[in-house]
């Protein structure tokens, strides 16, 4: 009875102590979940017056910002006040007409001018007697005219049938200016030549002959002997013995000259053309039969073939007393003239000057005021006006 009385005590403190467990277990999780809730508090306590600083210090500074502004509004005066009255302007302010004609004036000038700038710089023709010895570096002998020829007149014999015409005057220029230059050293030998075919050295050569030949023994020789002309513009016969034929040594001087009449001027022409005219011109035949020439003439003057082409111009002036370089105006280019100058320099010839041909002495470069005189005097008053340009 004892036994059992003790078992039911201890089993009834063991159930006291259970439910004291229990108990407790259960204060403890509540005061785990009141510590919880504790600290998130904290947290967001924190958080807010993070919040609540940070607003502080933009509150702050936008006072600060404030206060600034206001100061310095409270600092400025304005004052206004009138200087001047207003008055209207009798001239419209735009467009400003006599600005705009000035400037459109000037620039059309300028440009003008630049124009004709560029003209002249592409210009690569000789125009005038100072192109001639600017561009060349060569006297000018005379500018010869483009003449207007009437039917029936020649252009190589105009200085006989047209005696008196500027042509004429021209061809005395440069035989006064080979004459005044050989007083003490006499022009013995002359070669006519040209940069290019077609700028007139043999009119310019038979011309020049003629009046040569007003004083003295003179004899034209052909000495193209690849494209002969002088025969066809003297109405020479073409296959009368000539220059070629004497030098192969098939003919005799005396049966290849012809004699023109009126004059002391005999004409050696081309004759056949040859295969070899070069050879020919480089053989001792030839150099032989000048200093026979040279003998029996008091001048001689040869027509030569142009510079560019071959070189029987270089052979012939080296030969010569001196050479005299045609130019046709305004056409040939001056690069190539003076390129040709060059050539004949340096195989040793001796250059007379230039003679700037068909020169249009319309325009007062040529000869200043010369350009003026009357273009139709070259046959004078009475002529015939018809002609054909030549």
């Amino acid at each position: 009875m004892q036994v059992a009385d003790v078992v039911s005590g201890f089993e009834r403190e063991y159930e006291m102590a259970r439910a004291n467990e229990s108990a407790l277990a259960g204060s403890v999780a509540e005061a785990k979940q009141s510590i919880q809730g504790s600290n998130r508090k904290e947290y967001e306590l924190s958080a807010l017056e993070r919040d609540v600083k940070t607003n502080q210090e933009l509150y702050d500074v936008f006072m600060g910002e404030l206060k600034g502004t206001a100061a310095v509004s409270g600092m400025q005066t304005v004052v206004a006040r009138v200087v001047d009255p207003a008055i209207v302007n009798d001239t419209p302010i735009k467009p400003r007409k006599f600005l705009v004609v000035s400037t459109a004036f000037v620039l059309s000038l300028l440009l003008a001018i630049a124009i004709a700038f560029l003209m002249e710089y592409l210009d690569n023709s000789v125009r005038s007697a100072e192109d001639a010895e600017r561009k060349l570096g060569l006297p000018l002998l005379a500018a010869v005219p483009m003449v207007e020829l009437a039917g029936g007149i020649s252009a190589g014999l105009l200085y006989r049938d047209a005696p008196k015409s500027l042509f004429a005057e021209a061809i005395k220029t440069i035989r006064t200016g080979i004459v005044l230059s050989g007083i003490d050293h006499p022009k013995k030998t002359l070669v006519v030549t040209s940069s290019v075919p077609g700028e007139g050295k043999s009119t310019v050569a038979i011309d020049l002959a003629l009046a040569h030949a007003q004083t003295k023994r003179v004899l034209l020789i052909d000495a193209d002997m690849r494209r002969p002309s002088i025969a066809k513009v003297l109405g020479l016969n073409n296959t009368h013995p000539g220059l070629s034929m004497l030098v192969l040594g098939m003919e005799k001087l005396e049966n290849c000259v012809y004699k023109i009449e009126g004059s002391t001027l005999d004409v050696l022409t081309a004759g056949s053309i040859p295969p070899n005219p070069l050879e020919l011109l480089l053989s001792e035949k030839f150099k032989a039969l000048l200093v026979e020439l040279g003998e029996k003439y008091d001048t001689i003057i040869i027509d030569s073939p142009p510079v560019q082409l071959v070189s029987d111009a270089v052979v012939l002036a080296s030969m010569a007393t001196g050479v005299i370089f045609v130019l046709k105006a305004d056409a040939t280019p001056f690069q190539l003239a003076r390129r040709a100058i060059f050539t004949l320099q340096r195989g040793g010839a001796v250059m007379f000057g230039v003679v700037l041909n068909k020169a249009n002495f319309r325009n007062e470069e040529y000869y200043g005021g010369y350009g003026k005189y009357n273009y139709h005097s070259y046959y004078g008053a009475d002529e015939d006006k018809s002609a054909s340009k030549a």
